[in-house]
């Protein structure tokens, strides 16, 4: 998130950082400060300083030196609508796209994404993703691990059993909410799972106890 306030081409694209970033502040219940921004951003308070000089003309923020900064209803305003616009992206690519990178990248490339679409582009994805995620819902199903087939990957719905079964579940990282993939499955043997980058055997009576949904 390079700093760009001088260059006249970048302004609206450093707006619309700046705001997003003071909104997830916001909403964190955490003071609007220079120094928090300069934190996120990565850059230096004086830099900030500059920008929110420009933002308080145009009447984003309310801003002075020493003070708390706060958003305008009209800063507000745009806070979330690019805030909202860059969950969306994230939920797209992961939920939709399906891409297997780790949060920061996702973060990142939603980042990219939040700045070139139009306000009609965000509500499409918006209503897409939700009506997509909502369908899989409805299709989803609960199966025991036992019943399930190689390459299938769910998540971890319950456990039956006692406690000392469940705790030696847990010692092998096998836990409520976690997602796994079925490697392999011999017609009288154990079940051999992935969960976390990690591969475990699975005996036949333990899986009947693992109800998975798919």
């Amino acid at each position: 998130m390079a700093d760009n306030t001088d260059n006249v081409d970048n302004v609206s694209e450093n707006i619309e950082e700046y705001l997003e970033i003071m909104e997830r502040l916001k909403e964190n219940g955490e003071k609007i400060t220079t120094t928090a921004i300069a934190s996120l951003l990565k850059i230096s308070p004086p830099s900030v300083t500059g920008m929110l000089d420009k933002l308080a003309k145009q009447r984003y923020v309310e801003h002075e030196a020493y003070k708390e900064i706060v958003l305008t209803k009209k800063g507000e305003d745009y806070g979330k609508k690019i805030l909202n616009s860059h969950r969306t992206w994230e939920k797209f690519l992961t939920d939709i796209l399906r891409i297997k990178k780790n949060k920061d990248t996702i973060h990142e490339i939603a980042c990219k994404l939040e700045h070139v679409s139009s306000p009609e582009i965000s509500d499409a994805l918006s209503k897409l993703t939700s009506s997509k995620i909502s369908k899989e819902k409805d299709e989803k199903k609960e199966i025991s691990l036992a019943g399930m087939n190689e390459g299938d990957v769910g998540k971890i719905l319950k456990i039956v059993g006692g406690i000392n079964f469940k705790m030696r579940l847990e010692n092998l990282g096998v836990r409520i909410g976690k997602e796994i993939k079925v490697i392999s499955k011999q017609p009288y043997g154990p079940i051999t799972i992935e969960i976390e980058q990690h591969q475990i055997a699975i005996g036949r009576e333990m899986a009947g106890k693992i109800y998975v949904e798919i």
